[in-house]
């Protein structure tokens, strides 16, 4: 609610309900009043663990909405934390083992994807509107962790598929196809587009589809 103003000049962005005018802010106050109201005390009923989950997640977005949006790299932190506490609170929330080596390749992935996103909002000149923080970022900087956090996402899956899903050969064989995804994503945050959203970016790509599609089909192989 807080981002109305910068939303409305957003290409994509102005579309959305509170930006447009379809929805007032009294109402999506009242929703949000509503979802807190019975999603922690649902989630509490669940699990403990999935409760603390949405506490800290409610955090995380209370501080990145009032400040670290404006903190370099701490409001790429925020993006990917998000991702990941989805991640574990879905995987508590059916019941399912935390399996730690997928955490942690989630984790990065998700690290990867934000820096990737921050890159590709600079390419497109968002640092001058839409998005002011991009102001603070070092270009040649971010292409760097931009490789670090793909370069660690890689050896991390690399380290789950061997010593967890070490005697299934289907897993090592996605190996080839997860670092070319994780190239292809990479090139594509400095190619003009329509979108800053990456993964749409990646999703419209035809090489990349086509990589996708071999990496899931390979890994459904591998687990059926």
């Amino acid at each position: 609610m807080q981002d109305i103003e910068e939303d409305r000049a957003h290409p994509e962005k102005a579309n959305r309900p509170l930006a447009k005018g379809d929805i007032s802010v009294s109402v999506a106050w009242s929703v949000l009043i509503f979802c807190l109201g019975v999603g922690l005390p649902f989630g509490f009923a669940i699990s403990k663990q999935l409760f603390l989950i949405l506490c800290i997640y409610l955090l995380i977005n209370l501080l990145y909405n009032h400040w670290l949006r404006r903190v370099p790299f701490c409001d790429v932190l925020c993006i990917a934390s998000g991702f990941m506490l989805r991640i574990l609170a879905g995987t508590i929330g059916i019941g399912l083992p935390i399996t730690w080596w997928l955490t942690i390749t989630a984790t990065l992935l998700s690290l990867f994807i934000a820096l990737c996103k921050r890159r590709l909002e600079m390419h497109l000149g968002f640092k001058n509107t839409q998005r002011i923080v991009l102001r603070k970022y070092n270009p040649h900087l971010l292409d760097i962790l931009i490789a670090s956090s793909a370069s660690s996402c890689f050896i991390a899956y690399l380290l789950y598929t061997v010593y967890a899903r070490h005697e299934m050969l289907f897993f090592l064989s996605t190996l080839p196809f997860c670092a070319i995804g994780l190239w292809r994503f990479a090139i594509l945050t400095t190619k003009d587009g329509k979108t800053d959203d990456p993964v749409a970016v990646f999703l419209s790509d035809n090489i990349s589809r086509l990589n996708l599609l071999c990496f899931f089909s390979l890994t459904i192989l591998a687990l059926f």
